[in-house]
């Protein structure tokens, strides 16, 4: 996968939504949309707001689950040892 022609790594929990592939960058709150036939990055989500509300003091506490709830178009987001699971509408983040 790549980022401007640069490689990303650490790539985790991987979710197929409308032909492309979402993954978390571990020990990052950033979730990339990838273009399967290509391998290049489309798209970056910055989800600090959400870690911001969770006690990640700890290495292991970071973002780290996708999920895509089909019956409600929405993506689920949850971390490592967070006490919350957000339910963001997807279409409103492909939108921004």
């Amino acid at each position: 996968m790549s980022d401007a022609n640069q490689p990303v790594f650490n790539l985790n929990e991987l979710e197929c939504i409308d032909g492309a592939v979402w993954a978390n960058v571990w020990q990052t709150n950033d979730i990339v949309v990838i273009d399967p036939s290509t391998g290049d990055v489309t798209r970056t989500y910055d989800f600090s707001d959400l870690a911001a509300d969770q006690d990640t003091s700890e290495p292991g506490h970071v973002l780290n689950g996708i999920a895509y709830d089909d019956s409600s178009d929405s993506l689920l987001i949850t971390g490592k040892e967070w006490d919350a699971v957000y339910r963001l509408d997807y279409a409103e983040l492909i939108e921004q």
